[in-house]
C-alpha cells in the first residue's frame, strides 16, 4: 500500500471518526447526548435534546467536512478515478469510523448525513437528481 493510500485511509478514518453531535452537547449544554433521547450520536437527538439551532452545522460538518472531504482528497489530492476500489475503501472507512469511533470507545452514529455526503461526492449529478425527486414528491 502506498504512503497516499496509507493517508487517505488514515484520514478517512479520523474525520468519520469525530463525534460532531456529542461535541456539540458537550460545549452547548454540557450533556453527553448519549444520555438522552435515543441515545445516538445523530442529528435528531441533537435537534430535540440540544438545540434545532446546531443541526444546520451538524448537518454541513456530517455532510461536507466527514462525508465528502475524503473523496475529495482522493479525488482532486491523491488523483483517484471515481470508479477507484482504493476511493470506495476510504468511503467505506469514513463509515466505520463514524459508526464505530475510536473517540467514542467504538460507538458512534448511524452514517444518514455522513452517507449523503459520499454518495454527493462520488456522484454529484446523480445525488441531485435524487434530491430534487424527492423534494418534489
Amino acid at each position: 500500500m502506498s504512503t497516499d493510500l496509507l493517508i487517505l485511509y488514515a484520514y478517512a478514518y479520523f474525520i468519520g471518526s469525530i463525534p460532531t453531535a456529542y461535541i456539540i452537547g458537550r460545549l452547548v449544554k454540557g450533556i453527553d447526548i448519549r444520555q438522552y433521547g435515543s441515545g445516538n450520536v445523530g442529528g435528531s437527538n441533537l435537534f430535540f435534546n440540544v438545540s434545532k439551532g446546531w443541526v444546520f452545522p451538524l448537518g454541513f460538518f456530517e455532510v461536507l467536512i466527514k462525508g465528502a472531504s475524503p473523496i475529495w482528497m482522493g479525488l482532486y489530492v491523491f488523483d483517484l478515478d471515481r470508479s477507484s476500489h482504493f476511493l470506495i475503501g476510504a468511503a467505506l472507512l469514513v463509515l466505520v469510523g463514524n459508526n464505530w469511533s475510536i473517540f467514542l470507545r467504538f460507538t458512534g452514529g448511524r452514517g444518514i448525513a455522513v452517507t449523503s455526503g459520499l454518495l454527493f461526492a462520488l456522484a454529484p449529478r446523480e445525488m441531485g437528481i435524487f434530491i430534487a425527486v424527492a423534494m418534489a414528491g
